[in-house]
C-alpha cells in the first residue's frame, strides 16, 4: 500500500504510588473507659490521605456492625451513638479508607453507666 507506514506504536504504563494509610488512632472514649452515658459521640484522629472512615460498633469484639461511613470534619472523625444500653461493654473501630487502600485501627471499647 502506498503511503501507509507500519511503524510500531509505542505505549507507555504508569505506575501511581498510593502510600498506604496510617490507622486511625486517639479514641474517645478511651480504650477501657468506664461511667460513661448512654449516649455520646465516638471520636478519633482523621488519618491524612483517607477520604472516608467506616464506623463499626457492637457489643461483641468480634461481631461489629458497620454503622455509618463518614467523611472527617478537621482533624477529627465523629459519629453519635445513642440510646445505648446501661452498664453495657460496647466495642468500635474505624477504618480510613482513600479508594486504593484501607487501614484499620485496634478495636476498642468502653462501658457505659
Amino acid at each position: 500500500m502506498s503511503g501507509w507506514n507500519n511503524s510500531a506504536v509505542s505505549s507507555t504504563s504508569y505506575v501511581i504510588n498510593q502510600a498506604s494509610l496510617q490507622a486511625p488512632s486517639n479514641p474517645w472514649p478511651a480504650l477501657g473507659a468506664t461511667a460513661l452515658t448512654t449516649s455520646l459521640t465516638l471520636q478519633c484522629g482523621a488519618v491524612t490521605g483517607a477520604t472516608q472512615y467506616q464506623i463499626y460498633f457492637g457489643t461483641s469484639s468480634t461481631a461489629l456492625s458497620l454503622i455509618a461511613t463518614d467523611t472527617a470534619t478537621g482533624s477529627v472523625v465523629r459519629q453519635a451513638v445513642l440510646h445505648l444500653d446501661a452498664a453495657t461493654t460496647y466495642y468500635w473501630r474505624v477504618v480510613a479508607t482513600n479508594g486504593g487502600s484501607s487501614a484499620s485501627s485496634a478495636t476498642w471499647s468502653f462501658k457505659t453507666n
